[in-house]
């Protein structure tokens, strides 16, 4: 992981800024939860599939930790999530991967050692 992070914390950071913006805006407007497609600059939407994050990137809070996940979302799916945590009240970022079967889904949730996944049909959580 450490590899991951020196790889991703060279890219520059001012370049991030606008999306660092765009991103917070979209969790200001989305309170329960976001899920945002870099490269089409949209809110990513599906009928049907599965919402996993990537355990690299869990516990970002703040604009360093959104630009961290945007990096690594850069060199995998270009989605970024984001969610409230009313316990904490803290709105957590992660880089994110979408797929559209439940049990590779569910696989790469424990792969990835996320509590849950998100559901686009049910519009809800798997616990795992």
């Amino acid at each position: 992981m450490n590899s991951l992070n020196n790889l991703i914390k060279k890219e520059p950071d001012e370049t991030l800024q606008p999306l660092v913006t765009l991103i917070k805006a979209i969790a200001q407007r989305n309170k329960l939860g976001f899920t945002f497609d870099l490269s089409t600059k949209e809110i990513f939407k599906k009928e049907k599939g599965y919402i996993i994050a990537y355990q690299a990137t869990q516990n970002k809070f703040d604009d360093e930790g959104i630009k961290f996940c945007i990096k690594h979302a850069q060199k995998h799916q270009n989605l970024i999530g984001g969610w409230h945590d009313p316990k904490t009240f803290l709105y957590y970022f992660d880089s994110v991967m979408y797929v559209e079967d439940k049990e590779e889904a569910i696989r790469l949730g424990r792969e990835n050692k996320q509590i849950s996944i998100f559901d686009f049909e049910t519009y809800d959580d798997i616990f795992l």
